[in-house]
């Protein structure tokens, strides 16, 4: 009798333990479970974003080499403003023959990394509203090696 009530008493601590334990797993699954959601969903996001982006090399730091004499003289005259890189963004889309709607407010163009001394160019980054424009730009860029203008730039 005080035999069964040992393994009694063994068994009801044994079976507290045993809940307890099954209560913590439970709570640390639960834990594990939303950290690894946000971890999909952060990756997921940040796939996105990325999958929007194209990387254009080669366009030179003096915007006005893409310009025409005209425009050149334009400018030296007061009579136009210079090129900016939304504008020369702008004409490769429209060599590449993609019709994009580039300059809205959902896409953006800027250069990558510090101003470089004479010489070295910067890529320039597009991102696109969606990653189905961005598509069609890299499916259309072989068109920028048969342009004068733009036969050194290539696109990523």
């Amino acid at each position: 009798s005080s035999v069964q009530k040992v393994v009694k008493c063994e068994m009801k601590t044994w079976s507290a333990v045993v809940k307890k334990n099954i209560n913590v797993n439970q709570t640390q699954q639960a834990n594990v479970t939303k950290k690894t959601m946000k971890q999909v969903l952060k990756s997921a996001n940040e796939e996105e974003r990325r999958s929007r982006n194209v990387m254009v090399y080669g366009v030179a730091e003096d915007l006005m080499t893409y310009s025409t004499e005209e425009e050149r003289k334009s400018v030296a005259e007061g009579l136009s403003e210079p090129l900016v890189l939304e504008d020369v963004a702008q004409h490769i889309c429209e060599v590449v023959g993609a019709e994009l709607p580039l300059m809205d407010q959902h896409t953006a163009v800027y250069r990558i990394g510090k101003d470089q001394e004479a010489g070295k160019m910067r890529p320039v980054r597009i991102e696109f509203p969606n990653a189905d424009l961005a598509r069609l730009f890299l499916g259309n860029a072989p068109k920028l090696k048969k342009s004068d203008i733009y036969s050194k730039v290539y696109v990523a």
